[in-house]
């Protein structure tokens, strides 16, 4: 008898901890594709690949994802009519790096050769065009929060730069504008 409950006690806590370790997932799953569209399927690609070759996860989805922001979801994304804004240049480029690493920095094509083009012309007065969030790589209507008009590859959040005294950036007291820019 008492070899019985022992047996229906180990069963509940492996049942415990499997069922923990699944939700745990979930979430993890749920959380990354609400903030990078494609970050839950590298999850569950990395889990895949960590329990065929015995590599623990946080080794390899670290590496997954960034081959994946730098060399796979690119190239898919232009199937779905979306390019990736410029990470590393000059007179376009992010405020921060975080928004090419949660796949914030993709827009249409059209859009793209606007702010090329804008950013060409400012580049004359040494001002940047810096983003911040633009739109995810995949489906429209897939809301880039906090933004819910996001969706569609047709928005873009830029920062401006002022210039100050002696006609110089003023780049202590930057003011950043939010502005919506809609390219139909």
């Amino acid at each position: 008898m008492h070899n019985a409950i022992t047996l229906d006690m180990t069963f509940k806590s492996i049942f415990m901890k499997k069922t923990s370790l699944l939700v745990f997932h979930v979430l993890i799953i749920i959380l990354l594709t609400i903030f990078t569209q494609v970050g839950g399927l590298i999850w569950v690609i990395a889990c895949f690949i960590s329990a065929k070759t015995l590599i623990k996860k946080r080794i390899i989805f670290p590496l997954l994802y960034l081959i994946s922001v730098s060399l796979i979801i690119p190239p898919i994304a232009k199937h779905f009519g979306r390019v990736q804004l410029p990470v590393v240049n000059t007179s376009l480029k992010p405020h921060n790096y975080i928004y090419p690493l949660l796949y914030r920095n993709y827009v249409k094509p059209k859009l793209l050769n606007l702010l090329i083009t804008a950013s060409t012309n400012l580049e004359k007065s040494e001002i940047n065009i810096t983003y911040l969030d633009a739109n995810f790589p995949f489906l429209n209507g897939f809301p880039l929060l906090p933004h819910i008009s996001h969706n569609d590859g047709k928005k873009i959040d830029i920062a401006f730069q002022y210039k100050g005294e002696n006609n110089k950036k003023n780049r202590q007291q930057t003011f950043y504008f939010w502005l919506w820019c809609f390219c139909k």
